[in-house]
């Protein structure tokens, strides 16, 4: 039990080094940065204004790759005003009324905001586009939990074990590639592949130091379930400690605009 609980520790004080010290240099001090794009390319000389109720005004302009960035004095709730006046010809906020967003920082955070950009058009939405757009959503989300239940199945299987800490470990891919790709700036497809080489490593790792000990004990598939629980808890809470709690964007694709497909060009005519 000792040896379990020393490399168990091992693991744990490991991330926190790694990933709580790289967050905290990341993040010294309050920050709200943003990118604002149309397609691939950034858009240079936005105004944002970010301010707060206590008299605290700010304006950032977005540099050549559309990125913008403002040292906030404190944590606090902010408002963050996109001057749409400054926006070039021919581009347009996708979602008109959005040009203010209220966001609240916690201290030694960073928290990004974004306005969706594309080309200017006064067509309105059909609703036959909004089910298609909806449509395709549902169906990349359902695949991504498909992939999921695939390794919850996986390990069910080869172990007899449920895993109830299965989510934060699917969590833990996500929160890696968003590291590499936000906190240290890495591009989205070396973040990613730097991800899965993170998970892979964590969950040997994990078997070996922890669930196969375990097993070699005789420990019932029970008890193992509980641990898992306790597992799942703990990094849950180590999750919302390092990230927080809000949603996150991959710098790489924020704001990007989504593909459009004109059907009447499109489909073969007869």
């Amino acid at each position: 039990m000792r040896r379990l609980l020393l490399a168990f520790a091992a693991i744990v004080l490991a991330l926190w080094a790694v990933v709580g010290g790289a967050t905290a240099a990341s993040a010294a001090g309050e920050t709200i940065r943003g990118v604002i794009k149309t397609g691939t390319e950034g858009i240079p000389g936005v105004q944002v204004n970010v301010s707060n109720e206590e008299g605290f005004v700010e304006n950032a302009f977005t540099n050549e790759k559309g990125r913008w960035r403002v040292e906030i004095p404190n944590a606090g709730t902010y408002t963050v005003i996109l001057d749409t006046d400054t926006l070039p010809e021919g581009v347009a906020l996708t979602n008109p009324d959005r040009t203010s967003v209220e966001i609240t920082v916690g201290k030694s955070q960073t928290k990004s905001v974004l306005f969706p950009t594309g080309e200017a058009n006064t067509a309105s939405e059909s609703t036959l586009d909004r089910a298609l757009q909806l449509g395709f959503g549902g169906v990349i989300f359902g695949l991504t939990i498909a992939l999921a239940a695939v390794g919850l199945s996986l390990i069910f299987g080869t172990t007899g074990l449920t895993n109830f800490s299965h989510g934060e470990l699917v969590t833990f891919g996500a929160l890696i590639a968003y590291f590499f790709n936000n906190l240290l700036g890495l591009p989205f497809i070396v973040a990613g592949l730097g991800a899965v080489i993170a998970g892979g490593l964590f969950g040997y790792f994990q078997d070996r130091f922890f669930w196969r000990w375990l097993r070699k004990r005789g420990t019932g598939l029970i008890a193992m379930l509980v641990v898992s629980i306790g597992l799942g808890i703990l990094l849950r809470y180590m999750y919302l400690f390092f990230f927080g709690g809000s949603t996150k964007q991959y710098a790489d694709f924020s704001g990007q605009p989504g593909s459009h497909w004109d059907r009447s060009t499109s489909l073969p005519r007869p």
